[in-house]
């Protein structure tokens, strides 16, 4: 079994590489901001690069598809279900797609 600890170390924050942006539904104002910070927060393998209020959106950076998703469950727990979503796929062959921009309509 590997140790947490060790994975941390092995997975430095310079892989989040893959860049997303989602517009949420029920973004009004700075406590849902902040909500979403806090919950989010708790999260490895993202960095949150920008909430935006006014325009009800999210721009993050992730690691690995699993950290995707669990950004995309933790949203619609909160309360704030994504809308639409764009995100980018790993850059390289050895990853989980290949290196493309993906787009859905509404999730």
């Amino acid at each position: 079994m590997i140790h947490f600890a060790y994975i941390k170390k092995v997975i430095p924050k310079i892989y989040l590489r893959m860049k997303a942006t989602a517009e949420i539904k029920n973004l009004h104002n700075d406590k849902g901001k902040h909500t979403i910070l806090r919950n989010l927060h708790r999260i490895l393998d993202i960095r949150i690069l920008d909430i935006d209020v006014k325009d009800g959106s999210i721009h993050f950076l992730y690691a690995t598809p699993y950290a995707l998703q669990q950004v995309k469950r933790e949203l619609f727990r909160i309360g704030y279900p994504i809308l639409s979503f764009q995100y980018q796929e790993p850059q390289d062959a050895k990853g989980y797609g290949m290196g493309h921009n993906s787009e859905l309509a509404s999730v």
